[in-house]
């Protein structure tokens, strides 16, 4: 039996069967009887253990399913849950360990940043738990509301927990490349740049998303985009908050400058907020030249106003630079 939907008949079926708990167990126990070599199965059955509160039993089938090989779907139920089930135990740290693979390998489902977080909390970690909700809420829930106050909510957020690094960053070890199909946007870093959704996936889609990673981890990322046949725009560029200040930006910031002109690009340009003191700093220092200014380009373009250390955000500061390093 390797159906998924074949999988899914049999399971709807089981549990039909919950408020009966003898039934419900005997019927997922044959099914590991029918099929001893199944994933899925003892998969189904740890669901159910799970669910009479039998969570030592469920460890151990939850453990037997992963080692079988589930889904990559299921695969990730069975950690999420899995974790849970010790968290239950009393062994947090563990479930912990566990949530934070998830959650890295898949940022995008909110239920699962909640399961770490009430681990975190078991700890007594409680800043660090509400940071990770909020910044779960940031990335996935994009209401007008949510859009308006974005920034200072990431403020906020980022100001509650400063994870220790176990060490600096290696400059090389950092590892920049194309962002492919498979890799989800980094969508907490991408609106920590750029609060409207919307444009950031327009720019994505047409545009070239770079990653970098450091051991596995996406610690930046940057967006160029064809303007016309010479001119390329800078569209987005963001490091982790706790990764910054070790020069990250200003790699990112080279290797935007070295991608564009290896595309064939001759001028590179980028646009910032009025309000965006440091970065519009950051360009100049790495040669960046304003060249215009397009007045109320934030009201007229984003629904909700844009505020930064006290000063509306109202007008586009551009700067540009020549792309010959020589």
């Amino acid at each position: 039996m390797e159906s998924e939907d074949e999988w899914q008949l049999l399971a709807t079926h089981g549990w039909k069967l919950q408020d009966n708990p003898a039934s419900l167990l005997n019927y997922f126990k044959h099914l590991v009887n029918i099929y001893p070599d199944s994933a899925r199965a003892r998969f189904e059955l740890a669901n159910a253990l799970d669910y009479l509160s039998r969570e030592e039993e469920a460890v151990t089938f939850y453990r037997e399913a992963l080692a079988l090989g589930l889904s990559r779907e299921y695969e990730i139920y069975a950690k999420v849950q899995l974790a849970s089930s010790i968290h239950n135990l009393g062994r947090a740290e563990e479930a912990v360990g566990l949530l934070k693979e998830v959650t890295e390998r898949d940022p995008h489902h909110l239920s699962f940043v909640i399961f770490l977080a009430l681990a975190l909390r078991t700890l007594g970690r409680c800043d660090e738990a509400l940071q990770r909700v909020i910044h779960g809420v940031l990335r996935e829930c994009h209401t007008p509301d949510l859009i308006r106050y974005y920034p200072a909510l990431t403020q906020y957020a980022d100001a509650l927990y400063k994870p220790k690094q176990e060490e600096p960053i290696d400059p090389e070890s950092l590892v920049i490349r194309l962002r492919t199909d498979s890799d989800p946007l980094p969508w907490n870093l991408l609106l920590q740049a750029d609060p409207c959704a919307e444009m950031v996936q327009s720019y994505c889609q047409q545009g070239f998303c770079y990653l970098a990673e450091w051991k596995e981890t996406i610690v930046g990322v940057y967006v160029i985009l064809g303007k016309t046949e010479d001119r390329a725009e800078l569209m987005n560029i963001s490091v982790v908050a706790e990764w910054q200040g070790q020069g990250i930006g200003r790699q990112l910031l080279q290797h935007a400058q070295d991608a564009a002109k290896e595309l064939g690009y001759v001028w590179l340009e980028v646009g910032t907020g009025n309000s965006s003191l440091s970065q519009l700093r950051f360009y100049q220092r790495a040669g960046f030249r304003i060249t215009g200014v397009l007045p109320d380009f934030f009201v007229h373009h984003y629904a909700h106003p844009i505020v930064e250390d006290d000063i509306s955000c109202r007008d586009m500061i551009r700067l540009t630079r020549r792309l010959d390093f020589s």
